[in-house]
């Protein structure tokens, strides 16, 4: 009987390898996701800081308008920040799909090499149900025309 060969065996492979590369992404994207994160509420923070600064130099104008620039500027790095960190959520969705998917091409497969060893294994079986079938009618054959002698 020969060995039980998946004819798939490569393709179930090369979807475990890009099961793999999708999980490093997916944790590169995650992590990108934090580091934007992090730099936002330290924007937040600063800017709440500036805003606190302006209330209290109310009396100084030119410190109140380069403030008032300066916080601008803040939220306009919030607001960046923000969009980059939605870009990225965008991302993160996509590959996390992909990496689905890859994960239901690969349990197809899985469940498909499993059916072919079982298969296999009925068949093999069957053989060695039919061999033991065939020594025993020669057995029984044999003594029967011993008998007869």
């Amino acid at each position: 009987m020969e060995r039980f060969k998946f004819r798939l065996e490569r393709l179930l492979s090369l979807k475990r390898s890009y099961e793999r590369m999708k999980m490093e992404e997916i944790s590169v994207v995650k992590g990108e996701i934090s580091r934007i994160e992090d730099e936002k509420r330290k924007k937040i923070i600063e800017m709440i800081e500036e805003e606190e600064k302006f209330r209290r130099d109310m009396n100084q104008v030119h410190m109140i308008l380069h403030r008032l620039r300066y916080i601008g500027d803040l939220k306009d790095n919030v607001d960046e920040l923000e969009m980059r960190r939605r870009k990225m959520e965008e991302i993160l969705e996509e590959k996390v799909r992909e990496f689905l998917e890859l994960q239901r091409e690969k349990k197809i497969y899985e469940r498909l090499k499993e059916r072919k060893y079982r298969e296999y294994v009925l068949r093999f079986e069957r053989e060695a149900m039919n061999f033991l079938d065939d020594i025993s009618l020669r057995k029984h054959h044999f003594t029967s025309n011993e008998g007869e002698r």
